[in-house]
This record gives C-alpha cells, structure tokens and sequence, in this order.
C-alpha cells in the first residue's frame, strides 16, 4: 500500500496547489412563521391564484416537438433517456433524423408539454456544446419513420454490385425483401454504394450482423449499420463474434457495461483485454472500470488500475483524476482521495461532489460540510450531494435547513433534491411539507419521474395520508415494478391487506415481475392479517415461479407471520431449517410471537441469541422482563432488569408528535415539564377510562408512564 502511496504522490507531483480564498456561502436567513415552511420560489408568490390551484392539479395539454443536434451514430437512446429523465420520455417518443447517406443529423423528440421541453431545455444546456436542442413544427417529426433497431445500412458495396449480388450476401437472413433499397450516394472520395435493409425484429437485424461480420475481418470494405439499436445483450453477442476487435470497440462494451450497472462484466472484461497484445486500454477504458470499481467497492481492483496508468504513463487529467477520486472515496480510502483532491491543479465540481460524498458516506459529516463550505458558488449537484449526504446520516434538521439555504442562493430544486427531500418530511412528520413539495413537483413537471413518485407515494403513506399515495399512483402512467411495491408496502402498513395482495396480483396479469423488495411488502401484509397459507404460497413462488432466492428480510417475514399466528413450534422449525445464521431481525419476529403468546421458554430462547446479536438494544430486555412479568416469574424479571443496568444501559422514554396550528408538539414519556400536564393528564386518563369500556387490555406499565407535551 506504501508502495502505491509513493507511487501515486511521484505522479501527482505535476500537480500544483492552488488555494483561492473562497467566500463563505450566504447565512441561512431565518424564514417568517407567517411564510410556507418550503418556498420552491424565489420571492412569494403574488397571485392569489396561483395559492389556491388544486394538490393534484395535472399539466396542460399540447405536444411540443424538438431537435437534439450533437448526436452520432453511436449515441445511444438510452444515453438520451437518461439525459432527459425528467422529461417524461419513452422510446416512442425519439427519432433519430438521418440525411441521404444514413449518417444521423440529429434526434427527433416528441414532448407532452412545453413544461417537459423546457425541463429538456435546461438539461440540454447544463451539458455544454455537447448537445444543441431547437424548436421545430410537427411537420418536422411526421415524416420520419422510426427505425426501431430494425434496419440494417449496408456500405462499402462495390459500386458496380446488383441488387441480385446483394441477395447472394445477404443469403440465410431473414429480411423483407419489398423493403430493401440499393443505392448510391456522393461521398468524401467519389461515389459510394449502400443499401438499405428491413428486417423483421431488431434480434434478426442483430442477428445479420452477428453472423455476416464473421467474414468482416478479411473484406473490411463493406460495414453494417444497425440504425438505432442498443440492446446491451445483442451488443455483446455481436462483439464476441466478431473476429477484429479495435480499441473502439473495446471500450464500448465495457463502457456499456459501466454505465449500465454490470460492473462484474465490466472487469471480466477488463481482464481479458489486459490479455491483449495489440490492444490496451487507454484513458476511456481506465475512467469506465474505474467507475465500476467504486460502485461495487472493488478497491483491490481500483489500485490495479493506478497502478497501470502510472506504469503506462497515461495522462491523469482532470476527468481520469476526478475517477480516481470517487473510486477511493467510495471503497473508503479518503485519505488518498483526499491527497489527490489537494494536489489537483484544477478542480471542477465532479472534484468536490465525489470528495464530498465520500466523506458523508463514510460518516464524517463535518469534513464535508467544511469542504462544502469552501466552496465560492457550488451548483445544485453539489448541493444536492451535501443534502443527500445529510439524509443518509440521518440530521433531517439540517436536510431541511440545507434546502432553505439552497433557494436563497437562487437555486431550483430538481428530482434528486426531491427525492431526498420527501423521505426527509416524513421522518419529520410533516404532511403539509410533503404537499406543499408535491404541488411544486406537480409544477415542474418532476413528479412523473418514477424516483419522485415513489418517493411521495412512500412520504403520503408513512403521514397516514393513503389517498394521497393511492392518486400519485393512479396518475402514474409508467408503472413499474418499484411504484408498484411502493403502494404495496403503503397498504401493508396501514393493514390493508387485501388492498396489498389485490395490486401484487394486478401487478403480475400486467406482466410485471417482482423483485425481492416487492416479496417483502407483500409478506408484511400477510403478517398483519395472519394468513398463513398466501404467505407459504407467495413465499413458494419466489424461488420456484420467478427465480429469487430469499433473503433475510422474507425470512424474517415468514418468521413473523407465523408468530403472529402463534404457530410459534412451526417458526422455530422453519428458522432451525435456513441457510443463512439468523439475523435480530428473524430473533425478534419470534421474540414478539412469543409475547404475544405469552411462551416464556420461546421467548427466553429468542432473547438469549439477542442479547449477543444487539446486546445495546433495550427493548429486547423490556419485552423479556414484560413476560416474565405477565407469568408470575418475577424474580427472573427482575434479573433482566438488572441485566439492563449493569450494561448501563437505560430505557429511552417513549416518544409521540403531532402537527398543530401552533407548530409541531412532541409527547414524551414521564416528562411534567409542560404547563398544561395537569389537562394533558386529564385528558389521558379519560382515554385509558374509554380503552376499559371497550374492554381493551390496558398494560400496567402504561398506567405507571406520564406523559406530557414538551
């Protein structure tokens, strides 16, 4: 490690300190209580209109059509669609514009509002001169025939070639033969001939391709085109049969696999290129592994690759530096992040957000904050990275003072703000935030983002505003799996279990597969209901219909719904029965069945393994002491008890909030610090009077617990 320590400080040596002295961001200005709690503006608004338009309010009609310019046939739809993520695209909605010789001029898009376009318009920009988007009239978008990866552009043909010698190359495919064109087009050396292919499905397309290039290698002339296809999969069908591989195709298939998540094929790659003789990777191999290496925490890797670009002499320039910096921020090594950070002659805000991120994923909030600080104006990722930092290390205080600072300084919440900020009012309790932020986001455009929705279906139903949630994912036009088991698990926690299993059956007729997370919710509301039976057989099916092997939360799951059943000899069959060591999770499904149960024996066998699991968790000790209580064992109480104390350990008073006119009022256990305890006890004892009238089982130990409103 020394040794690449040295390495890495000889090699950024070239590097020169430059330290600026950066003005400190603006105060945090002290809001009025008269004004909202989250202003998404710049000043108040001064129409009263504009107040009092409806919560779920939905966008005007009128589609708006444009031209992206900057694209090459290379680009991908995916890599658009990514772009424009908050634009409320599909596939349907892009065509790519091609000039007479098939090279792509430009991309066609199709928007549902002039919101959206202009939503498209600022991401546009915030790309540079990358990209260039206009406004064009439909006229421009009607007469372009989709492609949909189902036509293959032939060139290189030789220019005296027939449409019968096209028929003998093109022999064993299978293509519509009415739609073929064979034509000639002026190019930068004379004349040129193509030919243009219709093929039934993009897999036949592909398919032409895979087993035509075999060939390729000993007649380079001619060059197949698949307009407009990006399946990742045929991508790398055709790769692995085609017999010349150059640089460029290297690096688009692994960069492929970087950008699409499948980082393990990435390095596999990787490591069969280091193989080559005639092809190493460059700068654009170097920056896509390394960002499979931070996603997947591969430092081992990551050092191989300094080490590679340091012994090979590859320029570490600010885009290969700024790589390096979020791999070793990412898989814990900040204190070469930060080396490389401060030696950095220049620093853009890709330098200071990985920085950032690292230091508030690993937990030292203060260094990023100071580092943030620092800084003279940092845009909104930046500030997006210190609040998404704040809500990971759970200060949700300091996420909403954050997002009030962030618009003072002139700055625009968008879906990565969002999505950070809803979760954050539901840990806060505040529904009115999260509708005040829901209109705002209905606004903009941003609550058809998928991340958005989820996130205010999630916020509506930790609030108890169910309704709410169930209109976000009604107005939800692109239903996938995650909307989907965000409602789910909306209905599982507010018990309505056949809500809950009604949508999981919706979702599977509509061809929607679950995913564990799904399995999850679903098994949750079996628990609440006590319905054994669907939860063995929606269990069952995980494994056997749709191939995902369980995990500890559905083993967990499982555990609870048979507890909850009091089929507590079954749980302990099926936990003795799993693969994987339990976890506290499963221990303390069977600790609160044993509760409920009253079977001390069970309850004392869950316990002992919590206590080594968690010993600092003092709920277990509570739950334990509560049902030696209720048996009659009270010495055995009154050990856990002591087991409580000697670990110096102590019960956290219970704790209840509510929102009021007059702000937010908590409710703490055994605090009489409030002026109005003596109502506030008035009050509660009536409630407990009306719990015994309707014959519930009112626990001693609540009666012992005074409550107050701080």
């Amino acid at each position: 490690m020394s040794l690449l320590h040295n390495a890495i400080r000889s090699s950024s040596s070239r590097f020169m300190r430059n330290a600026h002295p950066n003005q400190r961001i603006r105060s945090l200005l002290s809001a009025s209580p008269s004004h909202r709690l989250f202003s998404t503006e710049s000043a108040p608004p001064t129409s009263q209109s504009s107040a009092t338009k409806p919560l779920f309010e939905t966008p005007s009609a009128g589609l708006v059509y444009g031209k992206l310019s900057g694209i090459t046939k290379n680009t991908l739809r995916s890599d658009v669609l990514s772009l424009l993520e908050d634009c409320n695209l599909s596939n349907d909605d892009l065509k790519v514009d091609y000039d007479q010789s098939y090279s792509p001029t430009g991309m066609m898009l199709q928007f549902s509002s002039r919101s959206a376009y202009d939503a498209a318009l600022r991401a546009v920009t915030r790309k540079g001169r990358l990209y260039r988007l206009e406004r064009v009239d439909r006229s421009n978008w009607d007469p372009i025939q989709p492609c949909g990866g189902k036509y293959v552009l032939l060139q290189g043909i030789p220019t005296n070639a027939s449409f019968e010698d096209l028929e003998r190359f093109l022999a064993g495919c299978e293509y519509d033969i009415s739609n073929t064109r064979l034509f000639s087009r002026q190019g930068p050396s004379g004349p040129t001939r193509m030919a243009l292919v219709r093929f039934f499905s993009p897999t036949a397309a592909m398919s032409a391709m895979i087993m035509k290039n075999r060939s390729f290698c000993f007649n380079n002339q001619i060059s197949m085109h698949v307009l407009q296809c990006d399946e990742i999969v045929l991508a790398r069908s055709l790769f692995d049969c085609t017999p010349c591989k150059d640089l460029v195709s290297w690096n688009s298939m692994i960069g492929g696999y970087s950008k699409g998540g499948f980082y393990d094929k990435c390095k596999e790659l990787y490591f069969m290129m280091m193989g080559l003789e005639d092809v190493r990777p460059n700068e654009f191999t170097v920056i896509s592994v390394l960002q499979a290496c931070a996603q997947s925490n591969d430092l081992d890797l990551g050092m191989k690759v300094h080490r590679y670009v340091l012994d090979n002499g590859i320029k570490i320039d600010l885009p290969i530096c700024n790589a390096f910096i979020t791999m070793y921020a990412k898989c814990g090594s900040l204190e070469y992040a930060k080396q490389l950070f401060e030696e950095m002659s220049e620093k853009d805000e890709i330098s200071y957000g990985s920085i950032i991120s690292g230091y508030m994923l690993h937990g030292f909030v203060d260094k990023a904050m100071s580092l943030f600080r620092k800084m003279d104006k940092p845009g909104l990722s930046i500030w997006n990275a210190v609040i998404s930092g704040q809500f990971q290390n759970r200060h949700y205080e300091a996420v909403v003072n954050l997002f009030r600072e962030m618009q003072i300084c002139g700055l625009k919440p968008d879906t990565v703000t969002l999505s950070n900020i809803f979760p954050t009012l539901s840990h806060l309790s505040n529904l009115k935030g999260g509708k005040e932020m829901h209109a705002y986001a209905i606004r903009k455009i941003y609550d058809k983002n998928i991340y958005v929705a989820t996130a205010i279906i999630d916020t509506y139903a930790k609030l108890g505003f169910l309704k709410g949630a169930q209109i976000v994912f009604n107005l939800s036009k692109k239903k996938s799996v995650i909307i989907f088991t965000s409602l789910i698990s909306a209905y599982s926690a507010h018990g309505e279990v056949k809500s809950a299993l009604d949508l999981f059956d919706n979702m599977i007729k509509t061809g929607i597969q679950p995913d564990p997370v799904t399995f999850t919710s679903v098994l949750s509301a079996c628990a609440h209901s006590g319905l054994v039976d669907e939860a063995w057989r929606i269990y069952n099916s995980m494994s056997k219909v749709y191939n995902i092997p369980p995990l500890m939360e559905h083993y967990a799951c499982m555990v609870g719904v048979l507890s909850r059943a009091l089929k507590l000899n079954e749980a302990m069959s099926f936990i003795k029965k799993m693969p994987i060591e339990p976890s506290a999770r499963v221990w303390g499904a069977l600790l609160n069945g044993a509760s409920v149960s009253g079977d001390v024996d069970i309850g004392k066998f869950a316990c002992d393994h919590l206590f080594k699991i968690e010993p600092e968790n003092t709920g277990n000790y509570v739950i334990m002491a509560n049902l030696y209580s209720q048996a009659g064992r009270w010495e055995e109480a009154e050990k856990v008890r002591e087991m409580l104390n000697n670990n110096g350990l102590k019960k956290i008073a219970g704790c209840s909030w509510i929102e009021t006119p007059g702000g937010m009022q908590s409710f703490v256990a055994k605090d009489v610090s409030n002026g109005k305890t003596e109502e506030i006890y008035s009050t509660l004892g009536g409630l407990f009077n009306l719990m015994k009238d309707e014959r519930y089982a009112v626990s001693e130990e609540i009666h012992e617990e005074s409550v107050c409103c701080l």
